[in-house]
């Protein structure tokens, strides 16, 4: 609703402009970007669920009646065929365009009678650019194609908008970006590279990449910035309104050339959406429409040929643009938050509303916010995906098989189907009524079959994502028959809760998460592992020679050795009642000096070798952690020597004085029995990793002997 008419716009940005012109506004020249959300909506036909199935039994009816060899069917042959055919279609044209023996009735050609009868978002968008040709070929132009996510973020995105750490996430960002010369835009080329993107990797988000772009203009002496940002998808988390809050915070403080930015919106859009970008651009000077139709593509292109892309539309055109925006946000009726960009007398003798300070958000409150939004940890991302792909169990495919283990921890179970036909999975659909509550509002496996049955999985299990698509309660059967027709089709399942059993705190499963990425991250790029070549070799062989080494044993005993050896002079000597290493010790700390005056000490305390000796042949990792906090005594015996490696509360000092000097730190009897238990002790259990590396990392503090 906030949402200006295509034509009325137009009209607004005829009147304040004389024309296109062919010179370049601004001194030091003007840069074109154009933001195109290459979405999976980009190529799907713009027709409702409620089109789609008017047009499916007439077509298929109508393409049967023609089709020579349907009709030498007998009457039960032409239903199963009918319905087999109506099944196919609702699944989408995936694996029908290679099949010939139902010709005509194909589905791909049933979804390309769909595209041709109620058109694509692609088309509209070249469509549109077609009629922006002319106003933008003489200058120099950028195109970005970014791809956000729906309704909240993923590891997908995680990845997608860090910095790129391999080569294969550095080409994915460059093939995201286009340049063109002056004179050189062609919509032609801009459709191949658009067709070629839906071949590739995902592309990053928007905004991020925005501010980066503009600052580049900057430095290539651009003297200002006009952008296009086409919007494709509904959902869209880069178009909600803290996301865009967020880039106007970016481009005010970030940047010192602010785009003048329009934005074009195809289909059905959330009102609250729709509001939040016409502001964006109404701040920065620009407009914002919507197209629903083909009709609206013209009066769309007027105006943006006349008002954004026209070289006699001045920097003074635009101010006043943002001067307008400018009396609204001290007037207190905007609709985001957004920060002050322009500052005049005019504006300043605006009075001031009270609630206009009670509405502002800095990006602290920004942040905040989007720190209460879910945060999706169970769809993988592209290089994940890849990993769990690798169903063999060979050695160069064990990423696979490690990667899903670990997700197993997260009661999360990864099936991936590479072979045509049936999964052989029974699902049953979401029950959404009043009295529906937890997984019965979710799509949950029932039974399965063949092939599915070898996998042998739970029932119960609540099916949470198809591929990279997320599946939720609201998602149709069709929807789901469609991205599961795919080779490979990968499913990620919940497995369903035992009675009483609670879930996975936020912080574990978010360390999971980014344990996850990681994993997928390093594998990706990486050549298959060779059992015979390194570094898998090297590996295997050391570990061979260690297994068969009669020595083994002598080298533990070495070990243990010389740690008593380092002992034996720290008890007790002769005709003296305190043991050698507590006499050495000055009375600095309150306890030294409370031992010192008692004769109480325990008899590990006075013979430090039998406690080193227990430790060594009797008490695990865990034992040997709980005896060091028994006492300071124990304490000092156990942990002294490493005590000099922790520079604050909980740090470690990696900023030695000297490498001699940390060698000789490490040489310490303290430090060679940790290593010993650690390498020759029982190990620690699985359940109690994380308990003991958060205690490793924990400052140690003094306790009372």
């Amino acid at each position: 609703p906030r949402t200006r008419s295509c034509s009325r716009v137009a009209a607004m940005a005829a009147q304040g402009s004389s024309g296109g012109g062919q010179a370049q506004a601004g001194g030091g020249g003007c840069l074109v970007i154009i933001c195109i959300e290459a979405s999976e909506s980009l190529v799907e036909p713009m027709c409702t669920t409620a089109d789609l199935q008017q047009e499916l039994v007439p077509y298929v009816l109508s393409q049967s009646l023609q089709n020579p060899a349907f009709l030498k069917l007998t009457k039960p042959e032409r239903q199963m065929r009918v319905k087999n055919l109506t099944q196919k279609m609702l699944s989408g044209e995936t694996g029908g365009a290679g099949e010939d023996e139902d010709g005509d009735i194909a589905p791909h050609r049933f979804w390309a009678h769909l595209r041709t009868k109620y058109g694509t978002r692609k088309g509209h968008l070249l469509q549109l650019l077609k009629l922006l040709e002319p106003s933008i070929r003489d200058k120099q132009v950028a195109l970005l194609r970014f791809e956000s996510e729906v309704d909240s973020p993923s590891m997908s995105l995680f990845v997608r908008a860090s910095e790129p750490c391999s080569s294969v996430t550095a080409g994915v960002a460059n093939a995201a970006r286009r340049d063109f010369a002056p004179g050189s835009f062609s919509v032609r080329v801009l459709s191949e590279w658009l067709q070629d993107s839906f071949s590739g990797r995902r592309a990053p988000p928007l905004w991020s990449r925005f501010v980066l772009e503009c600052r580049r203009a900057e430095a290539a002496g651009f003297s200002e910035v006009r952008a296009l940002v086409v919007c494709t998808a509904a959902q869209s988390i880069d178009t909600t309104p803290d996301a865009i809050g967020l880039a106007a915070h970016a481009f005010h403080h970030e940047s010192k050339v602010v785009p003048y930015i329009s934005s074009v919106s195809f289909g059905p859009q959330c009102s609250e959406r729709l509001a939040a970008m016409s502001e964006l651009c109404a701040w920065t000077g620009g407009h914002s429409f919507n197209v629903n139709d083909p009709s609206s593509l013209q009066p769309a292109a007027e105006g943006l040929s006349s008002h954004l892309f026209s070289c006699q539309t001045q920097a003074k055109d635009f101010h006043e643009r943002r001067l307008y925006y400018g009396q609204k946000q001290a007037l207190g009726t905007c609709y985001l938050p957004l920060p002050r960009l322009v500052q005049s007398d005019a504006t300043a003798a605006v009075p001031m509303s009270p609630s206009v300070s009670a509405k502002t958000r800095s990006v602290a409150d920004l942040l905040r916010s989007g720190l209460g939004n879910k945060f999706d940890g169970t769809v993988p991302s592209e290089s994940m995906l890849m990993v769990l792909s690798e169903t063999t169990l060979a050695m160069p495919r064990r990423w696979g098989r490690s990667l899903r283990c670990w997700r197993e921890h997260r009661e999360l179970r990864d099936v991936v189907f590479g072979e045509p036909g049936g999964l052989g999975l029974e699902l049953d659909e979401p029950l959404l009524g009043e009295g529906s509550v937890g997984a019965e509002r979710l799509w949950r496996l029932r039974a399965t079959h063949p092939p599915a049955s070898a996998l042998k999985m739970k029932e119960g299990s609540i099916l949470l994502s198809v591929n990279h698509a997320r599946i939720h309660e609201h998602t149709p059967r069709s929807e789901i028959a469609r991205r599961v027709a795919a080779r490979p089709v990968a499913l990620t399942f919940a497995n369903p809760r035992r009675g009483g059993a609670e879930g996975q705190a936020a912080s574990s499963s978010f360390a999971a998460v980014a344990t996850e990425i990681a994993i997928g991250e390093l594998r990706e790029g990486l050549q298959p592992l060779k059992k015979d070549g390194p570094p898998l070799s090297a590996a295997t062989a050391k570990a061979a020679a260690a297994s068969g080494n009669a020595e083994v044993g002598k080298l533990r005993k070495l070990q243990a050795a010389k740690v008593l050896d380092a002992v034996a002079s720290w008890g007790t000597s002769d005709g003296s009642a305190q043991p050698t290493w507590l006499e050495e010790l000055s009375e600095s700390a309150d306890w030294v000096g409370r031992a010192k005056a008692s004769s109480s000490l325990d008899a590990c305390s006075r013979a430090p070798s039998i406690l080193f000796r227990v430790m060594l042949f009797g008490a695990d990792v865990t034992t040997l952690a709980r005896a060091a906090s028994a006492s300071s005594a124990w304490r000092h015996l156990l942990c002294g020597g490493l005590r000099e490696h922790w520079s604050g509360p909980g740090l470690p000092n990696l900023a030695m004085s000297s490498l001699e000097g940390e060698g000789q730190k490490l040489k310490c009897p303290q430090y060679r029995l940790w290593k010993w238990v650690l390498r020759w002790g029982p190990g620690i259990a699985p359940r109690q990793r994380l308990g003991f590396w958060r205690w490793t990392f924990k400052a140690l503090e003094q306790t009372p002997p």
